[in-house]
């Protein structure tokens, strides 16, 4: 608020959030709001935020983590591409604890509120199956993914990604953080280590449901649909977790 000139609100969660924006189309509404807010900057009720200094941290090399498992050998290292997964196949997989109660606002365990026929979690629930219902129908929605093998190795808190069609070319080195209080974890610590002699195999792999989706909850908003337009999109980013 002190950097921008114009309105910033709080909202605890999105259903607070969509309710304000409503009631933000409304003059009289809007004004209350930036007559409230310029009440709050003249009593100078804005406190800037104090940075402390991080604490001097200590170093490990390496954690205790067992280096003699044996290494899980990928049925390949080619490229696959997943083009237009069905949804029904994904909705299984779709976690609505998250998308009800972290994207949607609703407090509380989703399974027990739906259990027990809430008002509020059975109208999100039925927002979303219809999301999903005609996701399916028409294509709204669109599921895509590819993931890959690759041989790697670790060198102390890097993993090292070797070229699949020549194993012993690096094509990309991760540095990654490693814990500064016991165990002292890192990612690298489970791979074999390039002096083990011993070649190791990591797997990626992106994910996406969002194509179009931007433009669709964009009309969605600008038709005064708010709630479908950001139930549009959160199930998307369900849909892709799935």
């Amino acid at each position: 608020s002190p950097e921008y000139d114009g309105l910033v609100l709080y909202a605890k969660d999105a259903m607070d959030g969509l309710d304000i924006a409503n009631k933000l189309m409304n003059p009289e509404f809007r004004q209350a709001y930036e007559d409230d807010l310029a009440a709050f900057k003249a009593a100078g009720s804005v406190e800037e935020e104090v940075k402390k200094p991080l604490p001097e941290l200590t170093r490990a090399t390496r954690s205790n983590v067992s280096t003699d498992k044996p290494v899980f050998i990928p049925p390949d290292l080619d490229r696959h591409v997943l083009r237009n997964v069905p949804i029904p196949q994904i909705v299984p997989y779709v976690n609505m604890q998250m998308l009800l109660g972290h994207h949607l606002g609703l407090k509380g365990s989703v399974e027990q509120l739906l259990a027990e026929k809430n008002s509020k979690a059975v109208q999100l629930k039925e927002t979303v199956d219809s999301i999903l219902m005609e996701a399916a129908a028409k294509g709204t929605l669109h599921a895509h993914g590819m993931y890959r093998f690759f041989p790697a190795q670790s060198s102390g808190n890097d993993i090292i990604i070797y070229d699949p069609a020549e194993p012993g070319r690096e094509i990309k080195r991760f540095s990654f953080p490693r814990q500064q209080v016991a165990p002292f974890l890192c990612l690298a610590d489970f791979l074999k280590s390039v002096d083990s002699g011993i070649m190791d195999y990591v797997g990626f792999l992106v994910v996406t449901a969002g194509e179009g989706v931007r433009e669709l909850a964009g009309q969605l908003k600008d038709n005064g649909d708010y709630l479908r337009s950001h139930a549009y999109q959160s199930v998307a980013l369900e849909v892709a977790e799935g």
